[in-house]
């Protein structure tokens, strides 16, 4: 027996806040964040959000439009939270004192 699915329109996810660790008052990237995304393989791009009105284009639907919205945010949350995690870490860890100290000699 076939079941007919129920499809619900997509919603937009809401968009992570900028978080201090990562992000300055201006909304720039900070140069921890910068090395951090570096080391990982990560295009700092890939961690500003975006939002619904960027992935219009013509003749494209609405619902199209929010799936691509979706999947990007979707990305960089993954990516935002791997950045933030080794921010937090080696700022707790002291890996900038001793990076700082390094570079001094």
């Amino acid at each position: 027996m076939l079941h007919r699915l129920i499809h619900k329109p997509p919603v937009p996810l809401e968009p992570v806040p900028l978080d201090k660790a990562i992000f300055s008052k201006k909304g720039k990237i900070r140069i921890s964040a910068l090395t951090i995304c570096k080391e990982m393989g990560i295009d700092p791009q890939d961690i500003y959000p975006k939002s619904l009105e960027d992935f219009a284009e013509k003749d494209v639907p609405a619902n199209v439009q929010i799936l691509r919205f979706n999947g990007y945010e979707t990305q960089r949350r993954s990516k935002y939270s791997s950045t933030h995690f080794l921010i937090v870490k080696s700022s707790s860890s002291g890996y900038k004192r001793k990076n700082n100290q390094a570079n001094r000699e």
